[in-house]
Parts: C-alpha cells; structure tokens; sequence
C-alpha cells in the first residue's frame, strides 16, 4: 500500500512508468467518450460503418483554391464543394475547424497566416 507507493513515487524511472500508464488509461478513455459522442449523433450504426462511411466522403480543400469571398457570409456556402476533392482519411495536412459567428475578415488573416507558415516549414503549399 503506502510503502509502495512512496517507493514509486522516490524513483524516478518508475515514477516516468507509472506517470505513462495513467497518461496512456485516460487518452483512452477520452477517446473511447469521444468516438461514442460522434456514434450518438450518427445513429445505431457500429464504428465500423462510420468509418467506411467517412472514409467514402472525406474532402479537402487546397487553401490555395479559397478566397478571401468565401468566408464573406457567416453561413455554410454549397459554391466551396466544387473547390473540394476527395481525400484519403489521415492524408491530409491540417483540419482547420471555425465558428461562422467569427469575424470573416479576422478568419480570412488567421488562415493567411497559417498558410505562410505552413508554406515556409515544408516548402509547399
């Protein structure tokens, strides 16, 4: 019990194991609570479908393709699909996720920014 404990606790190479362990138990809870949340909210459907079914209808969007229109109107704009292709689940270099109620100008600098950014480290757009 305690004697145990403290023994882990003055050793810093179990201390590193068991820090690990606990690290490693509550990522997966987390995600086991995240992966039911998007389950809920798609039906009885088992994992296994929702994951064919995302894989059959992932897109992205080259940020080079968008325009600094596209984020005038605080609503979901249909005109962008054309601008998507399909994707490979995993392949593709960042999810950028935003809130319509943003300012669209202040969206438009944000993403602008990360663009040159992410251009300057790999070389590519």
């Amino acid at each position: 019990g305690y004697a145990t404990c403290l023994y882990i606790a003055r050793t810093p190479r179990l201390q590193h194991r068991a820090h690990g362990l606990f690290r490693r138990r509550f990522e997966l809870r987390r995600k086991e609570k995240a992966a039911t949340g998007v389950a809920a909210l798609l039906g009885r459907q088992c994992m296994a479908e929702i994951l064919d079914q995302a894989r059959a209808r992932f897109r992205h969007i080259d940020v080079s393709r968008l325009e600094k229109a596209d984020f005038a109107d605080n609503r979901p704009n249909p005109a962008l699909f054309p601008k998507s292709n399909a994707a490979t689940l995993g392949a593709c270099d960042a999810f950028i996720s935003h809130s319509w109620h943003d300012d669209p100008a202040l969206k438009w600098q944000a993403l602008q920014g990360w663009r040159a950014e992410f251009v300057a480290q790999h070389g590519r757009a």
